[in-house]
């Protein structure tokens, strides 16, 4: 039996909008009661945290661990669960990705929820209170995105504007979006066949910024990849790859190609 069967589906999509709530009390983009009291602070690897990070990881942690007696969390607000080469199963938590955007009133925030289990990415959630979005996905089970089926676009070759990249110089292009987005925004487009493509290149993104969107893309149709083609595979925070690349799966080895010449020194086009 799956560690996520629908029963705690259900469950967790009740704990993930409840912290969604927390969130909008806080948010300067809203009119929640809290958004006076939102307090920001500089950790160590000189990102920031807020209030609302840790209020929301404390909600989630305690709601987690009521679910699932025993499973490990792996969060970003809890430093001392960075490392988890070690366990099998266990959760992947990011209370707030997106605090910048967050704490400048922006609405492209979420909380993003992983489970691995026996070594595989088998359940992911991605909520966006702002904008009303709550996307899931359990291994063989499909996508579903605010309760409906999603599925990835059929293009067999990159459609006008359906490409994003993000920290990935590449000449200007037909298939390229001019579209300001984040990865988690972008993924939700892959998902929902607005996009055929993502590339983005890791700079500060941790294992909690992307597992999450992994059983998205793929129970939606689409694939999801590093540099290589290899699938992600995550033990501790730190990615350990240069490159993710999400697609509709028709179009991977278009984005592939393009990392190809990006390392032999030529212009991606």
């Amino acid at each position: 039996m799956s560690l996520v069967d629908k029963n705690k589906e259900a469950k967790l999509e009740e704990l993930l909008r409840r912290a969604g709530d927390i969130l909008l009390d806080y948010w300067p983009g809203g009119s929640g009661a809290l958004k006076s009291r939102l307090e920001s602070f500089q950790k160590s690897d000189a990102s920031i945290v807020t209030t609302a990070d840790l209020e929301v990881n404390a909600l989630l942690s305690k709601g987690l661990s009521e679910l699932f007696p025993g499973l490990e969390i792996m969060s970003e607000e809890m430093p001392e669960t960075h490392e988890l080469r070690n366990r099998s199963s266990f959760c992947i938590l990011d209370p707030l990705d997106g605090t910048k955007h967050f704490a400048a009133g922006a609405s492209n925030f979420s909380i993003l929820l992983a489970f691995v289990e026996d070594g595989n990415l088998n359940y992911g959630a991605m909520y966006m209170p702002a904008q009303g979005d709550y996307l899931c996905a359990a291994k063989g089970r499909g996508c579903l995105f605010n309760g409906h089926n999603m599925r990835v676009s059929e293009a067999e070759t990159p459609r006008p504007s359906s490409i994003f990249i993000e920290h990935f110089d590449a000449a200007p292009s037909l298939f390229l979006t001019q579209e300001k987005l984040d990865s988690s925004e972008a993924i939700k487009k892959i998902c929902s066949a607005e996009l055929d493509g993502v590339v983005i290149r890791l700079r500060k993104h941790k294992t909690w910024d992307i597992a999450a969107l992994i059983p998205l893309v793929e129970e939606s149709g689409g694939r999801i990849s590093d540099e290589h083609g290899a699938m992600p595979y995550f033990e501790s925070s730190e990615p350990g790859f240069a490159y993710l690349l999400v697609s509709n799966g028709q179009i991977h080895d278009f984005l592939l190609e393009r990392i190809v010449q990006k390392k032999n020194g030529e212009a991606p086009k």
